[in-house]
């Protein structure tokens, strides 16, 4: 049972690590913490998970994506005015 255990944590590791590695490579180039925990939101990060990424705080993370949101919808009403 405790070989079971330890392998399992490994793999939890693993796959943890290939989660953070992964979620790096798919925010690179994007401008700011607010559009990359935009992105990572959307994809079912938690802000706990997003903040130990990006060396920050749950609760920055979530004030991030706040403004980022609210940021994408007074663009995107100037930008149907205009039409």
């Amino acid at each position: 049972m405790r070989e079971s255990d330890d392998l399992g944590e490994r793999i939890e590791a693993k796959l943890g690590l290939l989660v953070k590695m992964v979620a790096l490579g798919i925010t690179d180039g994007l401008p700011g913490l607010g559009s990359k925990a935009c992105l990572l939101r959307r994809l079912g990060m938690q802000p706990k998970e997003i903040a130990d990424l990006f060396g920050t705080t749950a609760n920055t993370v979530r004030v991030s994506v706040a403004i980022a949101k609210r940021s994408l919808r007074t663009t995107g009403k100037s930008r149907k005015g205009k039409k």
